[in-house]
């Protein structure tokens, strides 16, 4: 859920986007948080369905 330096994702995401390192965690870290709060909201409301 948390961008760190040595994720290649990271630096692929920050070096397209033009980003500096600090800016790229910002930018970077706050949407993996996102989408893991997302996934884990589909996740509970799933396991209560089934």
């Amino acid at each position: 859920m948390l961008g760190h330096v040595n994720d290649s994702g990271f630096w692929i995401t920050t070096k397209i986007a033009g980003l500096t390192v600090k800016g790229g965690l910002k930018t970077y870290t706050t949407s993996e948080a996102i989408a893991g709060i997302v996934v884990l909201i589909i996740t509970l409301v799933g396991a209560h369905i089934f």
